[in-house]
């Protein structure tokens, strides 16, 4: 099972990453206290989605794929790319948000790690 991140022309596949929640919701909102300590939360607007993929024993050389992919092509959260999942489902305008620092190297040469991706509403 492999997803695919796409940028223009340049298309990475990954093999083999774990989505326990699959990608999940979740609720935009602000958080706010009145004068007399009373919690006040006001929606403002879609759900966000987010996206977290957890890698464990990515090879090197799609280490070094995703490497090239989040610092030269999306340069970071720069550039929106299109998400497809082991399932086909396409999500359009994501993000990379964070993860790509807990990446870890064990014996072998292999990498593990989770990415943190969101979907840009484009507000």
């Amino acid at each position: 099972m492999s997803v695919f991140f796409t940028r223009s022309t340049t298309e990475l596949k990954l093999d083999n990453p774990t989505q326990p929640e699959g990608a999940e919701p979740s609720p935009r909102q602000v958080v706010g206290y009145s004068i007399g300590g009373g919690i006040k939360v006001a929606r403002t607007g879609e759900d966000d989605i987010m996206v977290r993929l957890n890698f464990v024993r990515m090879t090197q050389a799609e280490y070094n794929n995703l490497s090239s992919f989040i610092k030269s092509t999306i340069t970071y959260t720069a550039y929106t790319f299109q998400y497809q999942d082991w399932n086909q489902a396409t999500l359009n305008n994501m993000r990379y948000i964070s993860g790509f620092d807990t990446f870890k190297s064990a014996r072998g040469g292999y990498w593990s790690g989770t990415l943190v991706l969101k979907e840009d509403l484009g507000i």
